[in-house]
């Protein structure tokens, strides 16, 4: 029996609630977006940050499918007893995963954050010790005096 949605539950498109749920092409998109998100935890391992563009917009359409058939499964909880036992298992080890890929995401997009937090705050720190008053060297001059240059040396990999 169908169990019907919470008003509040956002509508799906009559496609996505029929008694034809694919499992075939949700393992598919599973897959897939786990494959992108080990590619993305790559470059995220190897701080090759400014690569990560090129994956968001298939990222995006990706989780948007998966989202999509969870919240059809959530409208249609017998969704799933049609499918094949051999399918159903693969799709629980395809999501499972896929779980595992989300969680070391969340991990290296912190860390990364992290870095990138600390970067900034380091090139802060150097702004303001240019604007500080300097030490006094043997003949009594300042640093400022002395036309001295800070140089901030950034390295991609931290």
């Amino acid at each position: 029996m169908m169990q019907t949605a919470p008003a509040d539950a956002p509508t799906l498109p009559a496609a996505f609630i029929t008694s034809d749920f694919d499992v075939e092409k949700l393992i598919t998109v599973a897959t897939r977006l786990n494959a992108l998100l080990a590619e993305e935890n790559h470059l995220l391992s190897a701080m090759r940050l400014t690569d990560l563009a090129a994956l968001q917009q298939e990222k995006r359409n990706l989780t948007q499918q998966v989202e999509a058939f969870q919240r059809t499964l959530a409208v249609n909880t017998t969704a799933l007893q049609a499918a094949d036992p051999e399918r159903r298992d693969l799709l629980l080890a395809t999501t499972q995963q896929l779980v595992g890929a989300i969680e070391r995401n969340l991990h290296l997009t912190s860390v990364a954050q992290s870095v990138n937090q600390r970067v900034m705050q380091t090139i802060v720190e150097a702004v303001a010790m240019q604007h500080r008053v300097g030490t006094y060297s043997p003949q009594g001059q300042t640093s400022q005096e002395l036309g001295m240059a800070l140089s901030v040396n950034l390295n991609e990999r931290a």
